[in-house]
């Protein structure tokens, strides 16, 4: 069986590369847009708009016990004020009063009151002065309330915060290009479904358990294998079990196959991982489909290709 080569020229240019079926597998992509993208279902996606709308009228809600809270602390200055006002009068006015002065020098206990006057002024000052006194107990006891309603308010408030960041925090389905290390925590039940009626469709399985064993993304990893194949169609895929163009170098080479699909699959992951993926590996370019394209394959629209079946493939999850 020969051996896969891929090799750099002394002039800097690829010689050798394991794949070369793209071309002529997917139409030309001269580029496309390298973003990371994210599914989240709808059902995750209307919580989460539903959940905005009830903390922006909780905020509200806060926001108007804190104005009357304000209010009412503002009225109960106000009252204080006039309060220490009617007594400040009521002294100056006790001071100015000829009975008050002739009484100063005698005792409290006999002094005799037979002669004096009521005083009306004197009696409306002092029920002014209780009425504001129970006003502002009023106003104290309101402002206590108001200071529960919203501190209560506010612990809604903050947990909507927390149940948006758990939302939030939800594992969508991830396509990242520029790093093929991040996981798209896809489901098999999600990649068959975006496999389906395609010929690629029975190893959903083992995609997802390429994620999960060798940590490099499934959607990544089933795009490479869609774009290599032609989704499953391939002879090379029908008669040699090669998904991927492993070893594949020319349109002679008889390339690395496998017993089964799912044994080229892993076996080619496992080089990724190793060659390409690991820190200072001997292919290691960075994990970015561009990085691993500049070693991994001839030509450089090869990772766009992935990429825009990457794409194709995430949108199947809203169909």
């Amino acid at each position: 069986m020969k051996r896969m080569i891929i090799a750099v020229a002394a002039t800097l240019s690829i010689v050798g590369g394991m794949f070369h079926h793209a071309s002529a597998v997917e139409k030309d992509v001269k580029e496309v847009e390298m973003k990371r993208v994210v599914y989240v279902s709808p059902e995750v996606t209307s919580k989460v708009e539903e959940l905005k709308e009830d903390m922006k009228y909780q905020s509200k809600v806060v926001k108007t016990f804190r104005e009357k809270k304000r209010d009412v602390a503002s009225e109960i200055k106000s009252q204080k004020s006039q309060k220490d006002a009617n007594v400040q009068n009521q002294l100056m006015e006790e001071r100015k009063s000829p009975f008050v002065d002739n009484l100063q020098d005698e005792p409290w206990e006999t002094q005799n009151f037979a002669y004096r006057e009521i005083d009306t002024n004197a009696v409306k000052k002092i029920l002014k002065e209780k009425k504001i006194s129970e006003r502002i107990k009023t106003l104290e006891v309101e402002k206590k309330k108001l200071s529960q309603n919203v501190d209560m308010e506010k612990q809604v408030l903050s947990q909507m915060k927390i149940d948006l960041q758990e939302l939030n925090s939800l594992d969508g389905v991830v396509f990242n290009p520029n790093d093929v290390t991040e996981l798209s925590n896809i489901s098999v039940k999600q990649m068959r479904q975006i496999l389906q009626d395609t010929d690629l469709q029975e190893f959903a399985p083992v995609y997802v358990r390429i994620e999960k064993e060798l940590h490099i993304n499934a959607i990544a990893i089933c795009a490479l294998s869609a774009l290599e194949s032609g989704w499953g169609t391939s002879k090379r895929a029908k008669e040699d079990h090669n998904y991927t163009g492993f070893g594949v170098y020319s349109d002679e080479a008889e390339g690395i196959n496998a017993a089964s699909g799912e044994e080229n699959l892993l076996m080619t992951a496992k080089h990724i991982r190793e060659k390409y993926l690991t820190k200072g590996a001997v292919y290691d370019n960075g994990p970015s489909l561009v990085g691993i394209n500049t070693m991994y394959c001839v030509g450089d629209t090869w990772a766009y290709k992935i990429t825009d079946i990457g794409y194709r493939l995430m949108a199947k999850l809203n169909e």
